[in-house]
């Protein structure tokens, strides 16, 4: 008979905090095939949001719509006001979390970061659940370092981020395997194409600054292709770069349809989220890592700058972007990479449950 695991799963948010929940789900899905248990797999999230949509396409995934609340430090007074209105939300969250763990009885909680993920992870705790951690960044949210506490396993990407630890990078999509060596040669290589991979939010300057490097062009326009991402909330530069012979944009990529983009550019430029750093650094991408002013997360493009020949642009310093793209290099004249490790990390935080 075989034996049966209850599985609640906690990440969300925006794309690249989705993607790697899905891609553990998707991994769990093919083992299932050959493994002596059965699973009940949990995405906790809220309704109408892109965990939900992605949790609406697995058949062995339910999803379990809460209340959701955030914890504010950045903003002063607004933010203190906003926290005072949510406390309600935390409350109503707190006796979800007991509900569906009791419910369902929930055996594992698996984190990875979001203020939301707090109530369940102190449930788990009180109740005796297993809790599993994965962090993302060099520097380890608030929430990661409270459930990291509590947690039977915690994993890490950047090395030292919180101890003790295993080491096993990052959660990337499986449709991310393949035959690099192969993808490498098939690189175009008659110019330089350049990826735009920027986030939905807090973006704009980065649109517009390209937009003038394009109207101020004095290199042959032959020798450079660029593909823009503007992504939901930047929906009218689809037209703004729609003028530009060598512009290719688009308003939304699912995971296949980045996958190709990342085989055919050897250059980007692109925030510094640890997701997107990492897919773009398996294909051997040089990177122009464009850091948020005022945000907490200094430490992952600085990573990559020491460790991987990636240069930094400081926001306020954007009028250097054309000079910083002439620059550039090919990566895959001084790399080895090799994707085998995806499935090695999702097995490793899989093999915890047996």
């Amino acid at each position: 008979m075989k034996k049966r695991l209850w599985i609640a799963f906690w990440w969300g948010w925006s794309w690249w905090h989705v993607t790697p929940i899905d891609s553990l789900l998707e991994y769990y899905d093919r083992w299932l095939v050959a493994s002596d248990k059965e699973l009940s797999l949990f995405w906790f999230g809220w309704k109408k949001s892109l965990e939900e949509e992605y949790a609406s396409r697995r058949d062995s995934v339910s999803f379990m719509p809460i209340l959701n609340w955030k914890l504010r430090r950045w903003e002063w007074l607004l933010g203190l006001l906003k926290n005072c209105i949510d406390i309600w939300r935390l409350f109503i969250w707190t006796l979800q979390s007991v509900y569906y763990l009791l419910k369902y009885d929930i055996s594992v909680v698996f984190c990875k970061w979001w203020y939301s993920a707090l109530p369940l992870v102190l449930w788990a705790v009180i109740l005796r659940k297993r809790i599993l951690v994965h962090e993302s960044d060099i520097h380890a949210w608030l929430v990661n370092k409270i459930a990291h506490f509590f947690a039977d396993k915690t994993f890490v990407w950047f090395p030292d981020s919180l101890t003790p630890s295993d080491f096993v990078w990052q959660i990337l999509s499986l449709h991310l395997e393949t035959d690099f060596n192969q993808v490498l040669l098939e690189k175009p290589i008659d110019k330089k194409h350049i990826l735009v991979l920027c986030w939905s939010q807090w973006s704009r300057h980065i649109f517009d600054e390209l937009k003038s490097c394009l109207d101020s062009w004095s290199y042959d326009k032959q020798d450079y292709h660029f593909y823009v991402v503007c992504w939901l909330l930047n929906k009218n530069y689809l037209e703004v770069f729609s003028s530009y012979e060598q512009v290719t944009s688009f308003d939304y990529l699912d995971s296949q349809w980045l996958f190709d983009l990342y085989s055919q550019c050897s250059f980007a430029i692109c925030r510094w989220s640890a997701t997107i750093l990492a897919e773009l650094e398996l294909f051997w991408i040089h990177k122009i890592i464009i850091p948020l002013p005022s945000h907490d997360q200094p430490l992952n493009w600085a990573y990559y700058v020491s460790e991987y020949w990636d240069v930094c642009l400081p926001q306020n310093f954007l009028s250097q972007l054309w000079q910083m793209l002439l620059n550039l290099t090919d990566k895959r004249e001084g790399f080895v990479s090799s994707s085998h490790w995806i499935s090695q990390v999702l097995e490793t935080i899989r093999s915890f449950l047996r």
